[in-house]
């Protein structure tokens, strides 16, 4: 698989995951098997980040020289949000489902890391 490939796909699940939690909350987290909290506003709040840096993967899928910015942004956030689940996970706040949900994005984190290892700054993709 090209790296041009993982990062859309990095892309679309920012999209599939900052969306809903963008416009249908209450849904997403009825997928999570999570009550919705009580204010829903930093919840879309992050939906909408999550979607916009989407965006930027989806740059960086086009062009991963240009944009590798966004790819180190990938590598320092990705990798910390099954920390962050597992923390509330094992706290009993978050079900096993939502943790393992993170572990996509961990995953990709790894990817995005391996990938700044292995290129260079001037590395066609």
């Amino acid at each position: 698989m090209s790296w041009n490939a993982i990062f859309w796909l990095s892309a679309l699940f920012n999209f599939i995951v900052g969306l809903p939690l963008l416009f249908r909350p209450a849904f997403f987290f009825s997928m999570v098997g999570m009550p919705p909290p009580s204010s829903l506003l930093f919840v879309q709040i992050a939906g909408l980040l999550i979607a916009v840096i989407g965006i930027g993967y989806g740059f960086a899928a086009v062009d991963p020289v240009r944009h590798r910015v966004m790819i180190v942004l990938g590598a320092i956030g990705k990798p910390v949000l099954p920390i962050l689940f597992y923390l509330y996970y094992a706290a009993g706040e978050v079900p096993l489902d939502a943790f393992l949900l993170s572990w996509v994005d961990g995953s990709f984190g790894i990817v995005f890391v391996i990938f700044l290892l292995t290129t260079t700054r001037g590395e066609p993709s």
